[in-house]
């Protein structure tokens, strides 16, 4: 800070200058000498704006571009990042991160790299600007976390249940989960409903349900086949086909039974069982994934079908006119699923519902699709309902 007139001598160059400005720590040394330029302040350029950066995984190498950082009197030409830090349950991480080159021109992106870390790690660190006379601006703190799990595949979601964090990701078709790192995952997996047989036709029985609370995915391509729905194509006399097993992880849920047909005599076996018809008991569901299906009346020219088993009750047995209804389905995470279908008559029109959780009703209503509900039996010249497609869901707490 000089006086109004003082003069400065740069015993380097030569150079004479006079003070003309005395705002303090701004004043200007104007070159009164035989040289050119000034002596004026160098204001400090803004820092950059783009400062946000999502969780990332470890193991991996993600670029940021900085821009946002302005100047009054010049130009930003670089950003640089500096004192980076690593914290996981509250110790000290020794180089979580590393930057490939600290300071790059405008435009050019950082690149950021994560080592193998053992547990979830904050990372922090400083970026700043530099504008074309070399000063830095304050600079800005950055913070995100580091997952040592990340997947992708099916259709993904994240959600606060009961005040965790979770993200899913739902197959509706078959597909892949790919994965990097260890998780502990929870999995509902949802296998084809049976069709509903024709001709005074059973219900079909739901597709197999399991809910696996407790297991584990590693780093992979994890293939998912998720089952479909049974089929009746012609329209009198056979029994339903059974629905489309699931897979993933190891883990498999068997389709369900089809319901059976005046014609055929047998109902089949699956996830839960078909609906019986003719006097003919319903087939049987797989323990730990649906229930059987329902027995089959006989009465004069009806055949009545049975309900096809559901994953949380069995199918409904027929009389003499009166066919027997699916069995109930389940609700796991919201989601309504393992109805068995409802079964029919051969003389009349006489039918009974579906099973709550995506069952057809008799009449040849198809069983909803990703819920693996069994479909409806079909009435004397009908054929039988459809069975409903499955589902995985796997899901994990954030």
């Amino acid at each position: 800070n000089g006086t109004l007139g003082e003069l400065w001598l740069n015993t380097t160059s030569g150079e004479l200058y006079a003070c003309t400005d005395i705002t303090t720590d701004a004043n200007i040394w104007t070159n009164i000498g035989d040289g050119a330029g000034n002596i004026a302040p160098n204001d400090p350029p803004g820092n950059p704006s783009n400062t946000t950066i999502d969780g990332q995984v470890h193991e991996t190498t993600f670029n940021h571009t900085f821009t946002g950082g302005t100047d009054t009197d010049g130009n930003v030409t670089h950003y640089i990042v500096d004192e980076i830090t690593g914290t996981a349950s509250g110790n000290v991480v020794a180089n979580p991160m590393t930057v490939a080159l600290p300071e790059v021109p405008v435009g050019v992106p950082h690149q950021f790299t994560i080592p193998t870390l053992t547990d979830e790690t904050t990372i922090s660190f400083r970026v700043r600007s530099k504008d074309n006379s070399g000063s830095y601006s304050s600079g800005v703190t950055i913070t995100f976390n580091v997952s040592t799990f990340s997947a992708i595949g099916g259709i993904e979601n994240t959600y606060t249940l009961d005040g965790v964090n979770y993200k899913s990701h739902t197959f509706t078709s078959s597909g892949t989960l790919s994965a990097i790192g260890t998780e502990s995952i929870e999995l509902l997996i949802v296998a084809g409903g049976g069709a509903g047989g024709g001709n005074g036709g059973g219900g079909g029985g739901a597709g197999g349900v399991r809910h696996i609370i407790d297991s584990i995915v590693n780093t992979g391509s994890h293939s998912v086949v998720v089952g479909a729905g049974g089929t009746l194509p012609s329209a009198h006399g056979p029994a339903g086909l059974p629905g489309g097993d699931t897979t993933v992880l190891g883990y498999t849920s068997i389709g369900g039974g089809g319901g059976d047909s005046r014609d055929s005599g047998v109902a089949g076996y699956g996830g839960s069982g078909g609906g019986g018809s003719s006097g003919s008991s319903g087939g049987l569901g797989v323990n730990g994934q649906g229930n059987n299906g329902g027995y089959g009346g006989a009465g004069g020219c009806t055949a009545t079908g049975g309900g096809g088993g559901g994953a949380g009750g069995s199918g409904g047995s027929g009389s003499s006119n009166n066919p027997g209804h699916g069995g109930a389905g389940i609700t796991v995470w919201g989601y309504d699923i393992g109805g068995g279908g409802g079964g029919a008559v051969t003389c009349g029109t006489f039918t009974d519902i579906g099973g709550f959780g995506g069952g057809g009703s008799g009449g040849s209503v198809d069983g909803m699709d990703n819920t693996g509900g069994g479909g409806g039996g079909g009435l004397g010249t009908t054929r039988g309902g459809h069975g409903g497609s499955g589902i995985v869901i796997v899901r994990y707490a954030l």
